[in-house]
């Protein structure tokens, strides 16, 4: 994600040890084929995907 341009990206741990491999991928980054293959796969497996609009709905109308 950071690689994208993505500046923060959020982390899911349950309990502190998920979060030991952190170290291990720190400085990692993904060359451009292996993204370009991301994105074919992606590209070629989801076929409905998720907008932003999922993570911001709409703002409620307030009635006058």
């Amino acid at each position: 994600m950071l690689d994208q341009g993505i500046t923060t990206a959020l982390w899911g741990a349950r309990h502190s040890g998920q979060l030991d491999p952190v170290d291990e991928v720190s400085g990692w980054h993904l060359d451009a084929p292996a993204k370009a293959e991301i994105d074919r796969v992606l590209a070629t497996t989801i076929s409905d995907p998720v907008g932003p609009e999922f993570m911001a709905p709409p703002a409620r109308s307030i009635a006058a």
